[in-house]
């Protein structure tokens, strides 16, 4: 809410109408100013803002999670759909890297079998729900970064309010050598699989 309403609040036609009093016309012969629409039309506006803040809201849902494909992304059952899920912000290692089957089983002891609330983010181009996934009360995103069990991953975490409190996660992480940074020069997932790539080509 607090980064929409300022658009609607700084639109030209908002500020016009806040200013001016509109004239609409003689009706019946009687000249109807309009006096303080300005206020009415900032006041829909607001509802509005306030209507779709809510349905963004609604738009999460539960689930069960009945399979971990990885670290990063597990499959669940919501209204008997199978729907895949890719964790918002992070990259956990590879199952062939160092560190990358304990991080699938660190997530697989965690959360198979148990429900989880799903924050759609957008659909990424496999077709899979990128989302935070809350388990309980903990961010499940959030968590695996904090125990070094996954890489805040810059290319696609965009969101600040999101994605800073997780860099910090994850220097403290590195700081304390939790989870894969016990490893002394750990690849990031990204820069593992382009190399893989390049190598394949040759």
């Amino acid at each position: 809410m607090k980064k929409i309403l300022p658009h609607f609040f700084s639109f030209p036609i908002c500020e016009y109408m806040e200013r001016k009093a509109v004239t609409l016309g003689h009706f019946q012969g009687t000249g109807i100013k309009m006096q303080g629409i300005g206020r009415l039309f900032v006041f829909l506006l607001m509802l509005s803002v306030l209507f779709h803040a809510a349905s963004a809201v609604a738009s999460s849902w539960t689930a069960e999670v009945i399979r971990v494909n990885d670290g990063d992304s597990i499959t669940v059952k919501h209204d008997k759909r199978i729907v895949k899920v890719r964790l918002y912000g992070i990259d956990s290692p590879e199952i062939e890297q160092p560190y990358g089957r304990t991080s699938r089983s660190i997530v697989r002891q965690w959360l198979v079998g148990k429900r989880v609330k799903v924050e759609p983010m957008y659909r990424d181009s496999y077709g899979r729900t990128v989302a935070q996934v809350w388990a309980g009360d903990a961010l499940v995103n959030a968590e695996l970064v904090k125990n070094g069990a996954a890489w805040v991953y810059p290319r696609f975490c965009r969101e600040r309010d999101i994605c800073e409190p997780m860099a910090r996660m994850q220097q403290n992480a590195q700081q304390a050598r939790l989870g894969l940074w016990q490893n002394e020069k750990p690849e990031p997932p990204w820069q593992w699989k382009r190399k893989q790539r390049q190598q394949s080509r040759r």
